[in-house]
């Protein structure tokens, strides 16, 4: 586990604490009411006109049962000393379960994680949850895959799904549908493919002056003038000196293109 990633770890960890969550409410129902060691605890579900109330009676030693009075239906479920101990032994399972992932916790110095909304559609990664755009009610979740990330790392994988009041410079726009480095790359392809618009057109200039004086030679015995032929020479010169400077200036794409 030292030699993995906090990204991979809480993949794992992760659903151990959610299993973990679960069993806690199942402790503190079988509790819930109850003394240490008390005998049972009773919920008692009362439905009237189709509707439930309940209530809890603690300390009873009535079995779970079913009755109808006129049109009231009392139900009564009894949770036994065994269902709270039995509940206790799982709870602990999980702790031990978690440990060897706790240790490793404490011992890196608890790597950062980013809670993500869930309680709306396309929430986004917070600092925390103390965010001003959040609510007492908003409901959060942790993604495995930004844990351990910095601040600057998480903005670039998410993109527009960072929080801007976090994160200020965070992109804002949700139109782009693609991260941080997803639009660089796009740039860098849009930049790539003038360059080498631009060499082509030099090297087609060049291509072309050598074409015309190709033309020019077989064409002076039939009275074509010398200095046509000159004309094209000095073409090819210039055409070819433009595209030396503009490789000068490009080696990068010079030699893509060779």
């Amino acid at each position: 586990m030292k030699d993995m990633a906090p990204a991979q770890i809480d993949e794992i960890w992760f659903p151990l604490m959610e299993r973990t969550e679960r069993e806690q409410r199942a402790f503190a129902a079988t509790h819930c009411y109850c003394k240490a060691r008390a005998t049972v605890k009773v919920e008692s579900t009362i439905t009237v006109d189709g509707r439930k109330r309940s209530r809890f009676v603690s300390r009873c030693d009535a079995h779970a049962t079913t009755e109808i009075v006129g049109e009231v239906r009392f139900t009564t479920r009894v949770f036994s000393e065994t269902a709270a101990i039995d509940a206790e032994v799982k709870l602990a399972e999980c702790w031990a379960a978690e440990a060897p992932f706790q240790a490793e916790w404490d011992r890196r110095g608890e790597w950062v994680r980013y809670p993500h909304v869930i309680t709306t559609i396309g929430g986004h990664y917070h600092r925390d949850k103390h965010c001003s755009t959040c609510y007492p009610t908003t409901q959060y979740v942790l993604v495995a895959a930004v844990s351990g990330l910095t601040e600057a790392e998480m903005v670039e994988a998410v993109g527009h799904h960072a929080c801007s009041v976090c994160f200020p410079w965070a992109p804002t726009t949700t139109a782009w549908g693609r991260t941080i480095r997803e639009e660089a790359d796009a740039l860098a392809a849009r930049k790539a493919e003038k360059k080498a618009a631009a060499r082509a057109k030099l090297a087609k200039k060049v291509r072309l002056a050598k074409e015309r004086h190709a033309r020019a030679v077989a064409k002076v015995d039939d009275g074509y003038k010398v200095y046509e032929i000159e004309r094209c020479v000095d073409d090819i010169a210039r055409a070819e000196r433009e595209l030396a400077y503009w490789d000068s200036k490009n080696p990068g794409y010079s030699e893509a293109a060779a």
